[in-house]
């Protein structure tokens, strides 16, 4: 049997993970020195609710060595195969300690057939990246074929976010106080994006002002990229504003005429490093041949 696993990060709902089969690996969230597994011990709202109060000290941790070890040991022991898929391993340690489970596995089982992916993408693009795969895997697809369509996906998705609250992503080192400062206190946002290697970049020096027109700016460099949307999904994934994202996918529709959209809201993982006001949007830049 083939299995795709993947890491809590990928913003998937409950209902997708259970539809195609997909494992999901909690990462870690540290409150106060305490840990929780995302969307197991903490979820999102009780997060939303801590970050709004002052005093706590909110990080993230990858996936354990010994929790991917753990997560593989029983695929081995049947004889199946896996495709496990990691967020950025720009942005977490996922992938190289998915790699050390994978040699404390071989130990003993040294046939185990898995091969750990770099996605490169993170919230709705590696969750888009995660669920073309799982609906492979479904169709019968075999693994060699799987891992050439997720290798495609790799190389062509496609990442556009803007963050209205810049506190915690300030912490996290992806913008400068400056920065910052100004977009809390101007209510202006910067325009993000993830580069080939997964690596947040900011795409304009100028931010803009209110999240309807930065929602707009994206809008206008997807539609000035030439890509037929008419044949792509649209992935999108938001915080707690429904305001702000209803407004974006409606213009995305009227605007791209996407084949198709799909939501997902954030999760623990992204959501410590963002606050509630995050909204993304991925898609592939190519038609998918698979």
């Amino acid at each position: 049997m083939l299995k795709c696993i993947v890491d809590s990060s990928a913003d998937l709902s409950s209902e997708t993970v259970q539809a195609l089969g997909l494992v999901v690996l909690p990462s870690v969230i540290n409150i106060d020195d305490r840990n929780y597994l995302d969307g197991l011990d903490l979820n999102v709202e009780e997060l939303y609710a801590l970050m709004g109060t002052s005093g706590h000290t909110i990080k993230t941790h990858h996936v354990t060595p010994a929790a991917y070890e753990e997560a593989f040991l029983p695929f081995a022991q049947n004889d199946d195969r896996v495709i496990c898929i990691c967020s950025a391993s720009s942005i977490a340690g996922n992938y190289e300690a998915a790699r050390i489970g994978v040699l404390s596995v071989r130990e003993k089982y040294p046939d185990f057939d898995i091969t750990v992916i770099n996605s490169k993408s993170a919230s709705c693009g590696y969750g888009l990246i995660a669920e073309r795969a799982g609906e492979l895997i479904q169709k019968g697809l075999g693994r060699d074929a799987v891992l050439e369509a997720v290798n495609f996906y790799v190389h062509h998705t496609k990442h556009y976010f803007i963050v209205s609250m810049m506190t915690y992503f300030m912490k996290g080192g992806k913008l400068s106080h400056v920065l910052g400062t100004v977009s809390d206190t101007f209510d202006v946002h910067p325009l993000f994006t993830l580069d080939s290697d997964g690596e947040v970049e900011n795409l304009k020096p100028i931010p803009l002002k209110g999240a309807h027109h930065a929602a707009d700016a994206i809008l206008d460099i997807m539609k000035e990229s030439g890509i037929d949307f008419s044949r792509q999904t649209l992935a999108f994934c938001y915080g707690k504003e429904k305001e702000n994202l209803e407004y974006f996918t409606r213009k995305a529709n009227d605007i791209l005429h996407p084949q198709k959209i799909t939501i997902t809201s954030a999760g623990c993982t992204v959501a410590a490093h963002t606050g509630s006001g995050f909204l993304g949007i991925a898609y592939f830049d190519a038609v998918d041949p698979f």
